[in-house]
């Protein structure tokens, strides 16, 4: 192969790496020269467009907020921009984009978030989203916050067989907990999921979600502190 044929294949590269860089720096240390090529080689063999548009977007909702992203650590930007951009769906690269900004805006982020997200499918985050965002107290059970059980399966649209796999994987990630209000337990091909009660989300959960909504609203021009 000639020297000129090199130079072709090498350009891409180069070029994705300088893009890397430009977009990547508010959320990275300046001191880290070599940030731009370690996250292209990690990620180039994937969708990258999608973990631009994660970047893109995640500040421009800081940029909103008045917040100036702060570094993020390795172990929790590349697992982001890795999961992001095997992602094709726009309402989880959505929420890529918030758990970017929160990480960026020094709220609380778990090197774990990033594992859990790339396992959720779109009707098991717009599952947790529709308890996220009418979940209301229990009266029966001391004040738990969660939805009825039936009206979360009757808006998720699934039968019963479908949609009790998935509330079965989103307790495998304890994202959620249950509660009925008899002695039926819901398993693939035995009865129906649709039994009396409610479900609603674990602490896990809960900070899942506030973390991919991005920083609260209410902080402009302040950066959040960490919380422990």
């Amino acid at each position: 192969m000639n020297n000129g044929s090199g130079k072709e294949l090498l350009r891409p590269l180069a070029e994705l790496t300088e893009s890397v860089r430009k977009l990547i720096a508010p959320f990275s240390d300046a001191v880290l020269k070599e940030l731009g090529e370690y996250v292209a080689g990690k990620i180039r063999f994937i969708n990258f467009r999608n973990s631009l548009k994660v970047l893109e977007q995640a500040k421009r909702l800081l940029d909103e907020l008045g917040i100036r992203p702060n570094p993020i650590e390795l172990k929790i930007l590349v697992p982001i921009l890795e999961g992001a951009g095997l992602e094709d769906n726009d309402d989880l690269i959505e929420m890529w984009s918030g758990l970017l900004a929160s990480a960026a805006g020094n709220c609380k982020v778990l090197p774990s978030f990033a594992h859990i997200l790339t396992q959720l499918s779109p009707i098991e985050a717009k599952i947790l989203d529709y308890i996220h965002t009418r979940r209301q107290e229990i009266e029966c059970e001391g004040g738990n916050l969660g939805v009825d059980k039936q009206q979360l399966e009757k808006a998720i649209g699934l039968n019963s067989e479908e949609y009790g796999i998935l509330v079965l994987n989103l307790r495998r990630l304890e994202l959620i907990f249950q509660v009925t209000t008899d002695d039926m337990m819901w398993q693939p091909g035995h009865g129906d999921w649709g039994a009396g009660g409610h479900i609603g989300l674990t602490a896990l959960g809960e900070s899942l979600i506030d973390a991919c909504k991005g920083p609260p609203r209410g902080t402009e021009g302040d950066v959040l502190k960490y919380v422990k």
